[in-house]
């Protein structure tokens, strides 16, 4: 089976990759998380162009966990115009912007601990329904594989 996502980590290759989760201690540096998502979110969204002839997702979720307190990003894609140094030709550049953040709660809290498991829960429903259906529909087009059974939405819902 091809890669669905753009690792090519062999436990995650054919799983697509909803959501994506940067770590740090208390002590870190929250800045490096961002950059360190961006970069990834960047490769995602450049991945998900390259194999799919639709348009991307409206936007891809992020999470920041920096000891105890939990943060949710949003990346979002835009087409820009660009000037590719090689050619020396006008080319098609794409602007990534990381929507900072929204502060979800802390695990030092047994109200945090709700909240954390609540956005979880939500996230891991979107990801099984609006993101793979979103995947889906845009490879089912193409004709490049079949999803395994298991990731398959139901796009006969309303």
């Amino acid at each position: 089976m091809p890669f669905v996502n753009h690792t090519h980590y062999n436990p995650v290759r054919s799983k697509p990759i909803t959501v994506s989760i940067e770590t740090k201690l208390t002590s870190g540096n929250y800045q490096s998380a961002q950059a360190q998502l961006a970069v990834w979110v960047f490769a995602q969204f450049k991945y998900l162009r390259s194999i799919s002839k639709g348009p991307e997702p409206p936007f891809l979720p992020l999470l920041v966990v920096q000891g105890d307190e939990w943060s949710f990003l949003a990346a979002t894609q835009t087409p820009s115009s660009g000037y590719d140094i090689r050619t020396g030709e006008e080319s098609q550049a794409y602007v990534t912007t990381i929507w900072d953040k929204i502060i979800i709660g802390s695990t030092a809290s047994l109200e945090g601990v709700w909240k954390v498991s609540a956005v979880l829960q939500y996230l891991a429903v979107w990801s099984a329904t609006d993101y793979l259906q979103w995947f889906y529909e845009r490879f089912r087009l193409q004709d490049v594989w079949e999803l395994p059974e298991i990731c398959r939405p139901d796009i006969t819902r309303n």
